[in-house]
């Protein structure tokens, strides 16, 4: 049973609900940690689960999404939560400000709307923009964007000075060297808990 609610239209929104627990545990895991009232950022939010679970928990959720469809389903299941502190924003996060294209597809929750590619367009920003336009600084990333993961974070290097903790779906495994150059490195205890093929890797600042 989920702990939120949770729009499921399509069959793409209906495996997210069933699979909720089993898909990501490593990323549940690290969400659960996290204190009341902690900023998260959620880069590539989808549909939003993982965005509603840690809203469900007191964090501070900015979820950024530039698909058309994710992102009426994730408003749709903020409102049908009446979540005050989830944020949802229509802006995909890069290593560039300006606007740029992807591949839209045909139902809400699925996912692959690699940026760069495609006939819709969209808003793309620098997270470091972000924050010097006003966004709060997080505590917590999540970035999840089919493969540009690293200009994620290259767009992202000033606030990461601030960041505690990430959790990347490593599709670039010059993240993890690029990462630990910058103070982080990966913490281990989540290791045992990917799933079969997961690519999602927690990365801690170094103390």
């Amino acid at each position: 049973m989920l702990p939120f609610k949770m729009r499921q239209e399509t069959r793409a929104e209906k495996w997210r609900g069933n699979w909720f627990w089993g898909k990501e545990p490593e990323t549940i895991a690290w969400i659960e940690v996290m204190s009341v009232g902690d900023r998260l950022w959620d880069i590539g939010a989808n549909i939003g689960v993982y965005s509603l679970y840690a809203a469900s928990l007191g964090v501070e959720v900015w979820a950024f999404e530039p698909s058309n469809l994710n992102y009426q389903a994730l408003l749709t299941n903020k409102l049908d939560n009446d979540f005050r502190n989830l944020s949802v924003v229509k802006r995909a996060i890069s290593n560039r400000d300006g606007i740029s294209v992807f591949n839209e597809y045909f139902e809400a929750g699925m996912s692959g709307h690699s940026i760069g590619s495609g006939g819709r367009c969209c808003l793309e920003s620098r997270g470091d923009t972000l924050v010097e336009n006003g966004y709060p600084v997080p505590q917590h990333i999540k970035i999840d964007v089919d493969g540009n993961e690293l200009a994620v974070l290259q767009g992202c290097e000033k606030t990461l000075l601030e960041v505690e903790s990430l959790c990347v779906e490593v599709n670039d495994w010059n993240i993890v060297g690029w990462l630990g150059s910058r103070g982080f490195h990966e913490d281990v205890r989540y290791t045992t808990l990917k799933r079969p093929g997961g690519m999602n890797i927690i990365f801690r600042r170094k103390l």
